[in-house]
């Protein structure tokens, strides 16, 4: 299996967690067998131990479908609140509120509140200005606290971004306090 994107919680830097599978789900050009490497995602997996030992964290995401095909193109563990986790997929925005549970305890929910029929919502950011989420993909989302509100807002073509059906890619808001 191939791995993606890979965050390390702050508060307790030996739990990691690894999202699996290729965004997008395209082969890499020298592997010729999804048996071998699949393309698309089996789920995520955690450690406790810095990474000698992972194990999968998957409850509840079979049932909605996003192991059928689709890919996690993004993952992200909310500043404010370190058992809250949050990813991207083709399969829609999925939320988890018990992260730092024990391994394999953590609940996923897929949040049926963002009902933009988007199937490339890859770009996943936070705002720790204003404490507000924003999603891209064909279009520019934002919530406050998708933990707790789920409402998105759909902002680009009100406020006059409109790229005629292209994807937006969210890289990250910039932090201009640096601390070292």
């Amino acid at each position: 299996s191939s791995f993606g994107i890979l965050v390390i919680d702050p508060i307790n830097p030996n739990r990691m967690y690894v999202t699996t599978g290729k965004s997008y789900g395209m082969p890499a050009p020298f592997i010729s067998s999804t048996s071998v490497y699949p393309y698309f995602t089996i789920g995520i997996y955690a450690t406790d131990d810095g990474g000698n030992s992972w194990g999968p964290i998957n409850n509840a995401l079979e049932a909605t479908g996003l192991f059928n095909s689709h890919c996690i193109f993004n993952l992200a563990i909310d500043p404010l609140n370190h058992d809250n986790l949050i990813f991207t997929s083709s399969n829609g925005v999925y939320i988890c509120t018990n992260a730092s549970g024990s391994i394999g305890s953590q609940l996923w929910t897929k949040d049926n509140a963002f009902t933009f029929s988007d199937n490339l919502i890859n770009g996943l950011t936070y705002n720790p200005t204003s404490h507000v989420w924003f999603i891209s993909g064909k279009d520019i989302y934002s919530c406050a606290n998708p933990f707790i509100t789920h409402t998105w807002i759909s902002s680009t073509t009100s406020n006059g971004l409109d790229l005629s059906g292209g994807i937006l890619h969210l890289v990250g808001i910039a932090d201009p306090i640096i601390k070292i």
